[in-house]
């Protein structure tokens, strides 16, 4: 198996009320081309400090790859969106892994010319090249 360093690819510990706001807000994220995919997790049990009380709470885990070059804009993206007040996000590094799969993560997270000939020219940005 051919593996390649990661240091450009992020993965993205994320918590979600239910698994309908998990889902939808992937599918957005994955629309806009901010991240390659989210892998949702069913059910998680949590427990926390939140105003004073301590809260025992099923949560729905999920993890999104992307780029680190777009890690800003799907931080903002998620707060937009996320129905928690504070949103659980958490950046990780990506030390390594497979070739094809950590091309693939950059590959769907550049934009493609038919969703930029789509967008009015002030949200144009350069998608970033696949590096090797």
């Amino acid at each position: 198996m051919k593996t390649r360093s990661g240091d450009e690819i992020r993965s993205l510990y994320l918590t979600f009320p239910d698994a309908d706001s998990a889902l939808s807000i992937a599918r957005k994220l994955v629309d806009e081309r901010l991240i390659a995919c989210v892998n949702k997790l069913p059910r998680a049990k949590s427990v926390y400090r939140w105003e004073s009380e301590i809260v025992n709470q099923e949560e729905v885990v999920a993890f999104a790859k992307t780029v680190a070059e777009k890690v800003d804009a799907v931080v903002s993206r998620l707060e937009e969106l996320h129905p928690y007040e504070v949103p659980c996000v958490v950046v990780l590094a990506v030390s390594g892994g497979t070739l094809p799969h950590l091309q693939w993560v950059r590959s769907q997270t550049r934009l493609s010319q038919l969703h930029l000939a789509s967008l009015v020219p002030s949200q144009r940005a350069r998608p970033h090249r696949l590096q090797r």
